[in-house]
């Protein structure tokens, strides 16, 4: 393989050439201006990830009583997928139980307000998996749940849980009860789509036990200690069932760990990380989020009401943030991506939803969006909630006004202007038609599901509706990835009629019909 080199000022990096190929997916969240969902730039990746986690919360209530959803959360969903189809792109799907990666979600009741802290905690505020008597029935809340977003968004990937080792650290006492509780959730969902490639993700930043003082495994830190506390922590999530390893990583921690005065600051550890990975599991290695600050952040913001002031800006450009980094590191992961073959890497942001300029300064400097929505941040959570909202703030491939981050954006389309190959292997599709899985079926959009899907099919293949009498209704063509998706409409947009019809599946040489069902 060939590589050429991209440099930011003194920095260089090793990325494909032109005569490469590019084994993994390429994708960004959808996270964009206050907590907006967008669907922006659809030519910068390969996939969006539609990172809901616990942010649009759950209406458990109704999931358990079989009652209406309400209104305005149905709307806020359904909008967000109707925006996913129109793009085009790949889907993957991240969805979480867990509100701060303790206690179950918000309940959104029928008004669509939400309740949190509604389920019984411990004095850590962490849910009682162990010992609530309601723990099972809330587990085949969140199954419902999950089978509702899966049959409104068709997702190719999908992960049940987010983060999920953080909450092994911050409720240790109810992490087994946890683990099983995710198990049960897994299970149920492969029963239901054998095809659906299911996973859940942990923070790797946790499991090298930089992220947080109450992680380190003990000893004195050095790169060796990092990599055996890494290579525990590696070893129990590989007991939790999955389809693959996912990592969230936001490494700036190594540049300024948590936990002075012992400060040993190691370079971050990507080529241990992975290659530990690779000599563990076959599982294939996602990065399901990442990213790096673009611009300075203090410890606390100046606000007349309630008061507060400026605080330190313990994240410094250029020491900690800034472009340069930004596309240093990204260069080193997408390197390392490119060598070990993972199946994808989610970038944070497509976006900035904060203007950079303005974002980096305090006090903020007059109104504008930026100052505005940041106000509004302060004003629902304190100064912690804000200075979260400004971490994730300025990660993205392009700036606020949507010009790219040009040092960043250069590594990214670097790769991403490389061909993308694949095998079955890596993407879940088939070499024949014998593993084919088609959900739901029949398809009832009663029931809010909107189309059906035909996974583990070759990539490429040709998947043909035919009506009982012959009548050609549509025509579809696999994906890289093996999936295609009938929306249940004819080649002219309009609705098929329920009833039951052929699909003539053709590719890797054979030919199969099955049959598949609408129930309107």
């Amino acid at each position: 393989m060939r590589y050429a080199a991209i440099c930011v000022a003194t920095l260089c990096w090793a990325v494909a050439s032109p005569a490469a190929q590019r084994p993994f997916l390429m994708g960004t969240s959808t996270f964009a201006d206050y907590f907006a969902f967008a669907f922006e730039n659809p030519q910068d990746k390969d996939f969006f990830s539609i990172h809901v986690d616990d942010f649009l919360n759950i209406p458990w209530t109704a999931f358990q009583n079989g009652t209406a959803l309400p209104v305005s959360w149905v709307a806020t969903v359904q909008g967000i997928q109707t925006n996913a189809v129109s793009s085009g792109k790949l889907i993957y799907l991240a969805l979480g139980p867990l509100h701060n990666r303790t206690t179950l979600a918000g309940n959104v009741d029928a008004s669509g307000n939400v309740t949190n802290n509604w389920a019984p905690q411990d004095s850590a505020g962490c849910y009682l998996f162990a010992s609530d008597p309601n723990a099972g029935a809330n587990k085949q809340v969140y199954i419902n749940y999950v089978k509702y977003m899966v049959n409104l968004f068709h997702p190719t990937y999908l992960s049940l849980a987010i983060e999920m080792n953080i909450q092994f650290a911050k409720c240790p006492s109810q992490k087994a009860a946890y683990i099983q509780w995710y198990s049960d959730v897994h299970q149920a969902i492969k029963q239901a789509y054998p095809s659906l490639i299911v996973f859940p993700t942990f923070s790797a930043d946790y499991m090298y036990g930089i992220a947080d003082p109450t992680t380190w495994c003990g000893g004195t830190k050095t790169d060796a200690s990092f990599g055996a506390c890494f290579q525990q922590r590696l070893t129990e999530a590989l007991t939790v069932p999955a389809d693959r390893i996912a990592f969230s990583t936001y490494p700036l921690s190594w540049k300024a760990p948590p936990t002075p005065p012992d400060n040993y600051t190691p370079d971050v550890p990507l080529e241990d990380m992975f290659t530990r990975v690779q000599q563990t599991t076959t599982r294939k290695i996602w990065i399901s989020e990442t990213g790096w600050q673009g611009v300075q952040i203090a410890s606390s913001y100046q606000h007349a009401s309630p008061p507060s002031s400026c605080g330190i800006f313990y994240i410094s450009t250029p020491t900690f943030a800034g472009d340069a980094l930004m596309a240093d590191y990204m260069g080193k992961l997408l390197s390392q991506a490119q060598a070990k073959k993972f199946e994808a890497v989610v970038w944070w942001e497509n976006r900035d939803y904060l203007d950079g300029t303005i974002a980096s300064a305090c006090p903020c400097p007059g109104s504008n969006a930026t100052c505005n929505n940041l106000e509004q941040v302060y004003q629902s959570g304190g100064t912690s909630t804000e200075v979260l909202y400004r971490y994730f703030g300025n990660m993205g491939l392009r700036y606020n006004d949507g010009s790219p981050r040009t040092p960043v954006f250069n590594v990214w389309t670097s790769y991403l202007s490389q061909p993308y190959t694949t095998t079955p292997d890596v993407s879940g599709g088939a070499s024949s038609l014998d593993e084919i899985q088609i959900y739901p079926n029949p398809m009832r959009p009663s029931l809010g599901q909107t189309g059906i899907v035909f996974g583990q099919l070759p990539p490429g293949s040709r998947v043909r509706i035919y009506t009982l009498a012959g009548e050609k209704v549509q025509d579809l063509t696999a994906s890289t990835v093996g999936i295609a998706t009938w929306d249940g409409n004819n080649g002219s947009g309009q609705k098929a009629a329920s009833g039951i019809y052929f699909a003539l599946i053709e590719g890797a040489g054979e030919k199969k019909t099955v049959k598949v069902a609408i129930q309107r």
